[in-house]
């Protein structure tokens, strides 16, 4: 789905962190990486996206067992939009 919406509008933000979600998901974390270097630089100052993509990485920093980089990334986001916090 997001592969879709991605080959439909290149530049959709919400596709490209559904990806980068789903890559998390079945353990492919370098391209998560990959694809959240090229996305970076057109988040600007985007508070939820920055939030949304530090959860990404905070997911992906946990499931790799570098738990301190989860944390630090799961604060990152939270400071960014705290609404978010469940």
């Amino acid at each position: 789905m997001f592969v879709e919406a991605l080959r439909l509008d290149a530049s959709s933000v919400d596709a490209a962190l559904g990806k980068a979600r789903a890559l998390v998901g079945t353990g492919k974390f370098t391209e998560m990486r990959e694809l959240i270097g090229s996305l970076r630089p057109g988040l600007g100052s985007n508070k939820a996206y920055l939030a949304q993509m530090h959860d990404v990485l905070s997911r992906a920093s946990e499931l790799e067992g570098r738990m301190s980089d989860a944390i630090l990334e799961l604060e990152m986001s939270t400071r960014l939009s705290p609404s978010r916090v469940q």
